[in-house]
């Protein structure tokens, strides 16, 4: 299985495209730039969503939307996850260089949108998501998908030594030396801590796009600098159809 590049500048995961129920992406540069907080609704797959967004901190810090009318409207509160057990709203982080994480429960339709620099993961920010899933929305370990979408890779994400101990002795193979520096596999580390977590490692699914390295597609901060602008990465349940079966998704 793959991503599919729609029309529109999103990437999505095929398998989860055909849960009628289900919203979700990760938009590249042809999707635009996402960089502002002063949204709180979004065009994405040909509607139009409430979207909830957090002021991103780097931190393991998760929000739950329980409701549609919980819907985070600027001023934003802090933090670097969001769980929805609610139809009819997306959660979305921003990313250029960090992971977006995506988790879905197809049965108990919980989702969650997580953004993992590498402070958010020492600090096992999706280990996190997935015990806050289980623990306030019902959802199971063993029923949990995830995917990682584009982000840094270990191709080119160089750290310091500081950075890079805080991973060799906990993760395996999170960190490769290349031309004598460390570099970090940040794919590598939350895939860990998913899978330590309770989440089958067949239904961990990572999109393999370096953000730096394709520079025709994405955004990158450690490129970029302050100039970059951000991608988007969005999950939910339609409205009107979150409390249907499964089956592909059929457009009139």
């Amino acid at each position: 299985m793959s991503f599919d590049l729609g029309a529109d500048g999103v990437l999505r995961w095929q398998p989860w495209q055909q849960l009628a129920w289900l919203v979700h992406g990760f938009s590249t540069r042809a999707a635009g730039d996402f960089s502002a907080l002063d949204r709180d609704r979004v065009h994405w797959s040909g509607e139009e969503f409430p979207l909830a967004m957090l002021r991103q901190i780097h931190s393991d810090s998760l929000h739950v939307i329980a409701a549609a009318s919980d819907n985070v409207a600027p001023p934003l509160p802090e933090g670097d996850g969001l769980l929805a057990g609610a139809s009819g709203v997306l959660v979305g982080v921003r990313t250029a260089d960090c992971l977006p994480l995506l988790l879905v429960d197809r049965r108990s339709r919980a989702v969650a949108a997580v953004h993992a620099g590498w402070r958010g993961s020492a600090l096992a920010i999706a280990a996190r998501a997935v015990e806050k899933l289980t623990r306030e929305m019902g959802a199971r370990p063993e029923d949990l998908e995830a995917v990682i979408g584009p982000g840094i890779g270990v191709c080119c994400y160089e750290v310091g030594e500081d950075v890079a101990g805080q991973f060799a002795d906990t993760f395996d193979h999170a960190v490769a030396e290349r031309d004598g520096r460390p570099h970090l596999d940040l794919a590598a580390v939350n895939r860990q801590q998913l899978q330590e977590a309770g989440v089958p490692e067949a239904q961990i699914h990572l999109s393999g796009m370096c953000t730096q390295c394709l520079a025709g597609q994405f955004y990158s901060y450690r490129r970029e600098g302050d100039k970059a602008g951000r991608m988007l990465a969005v999950v939910g349940v339609r409205a009107e159809l979150g409390d249907g079966l499964d089956g592909p998704l059929s457009c009139g």
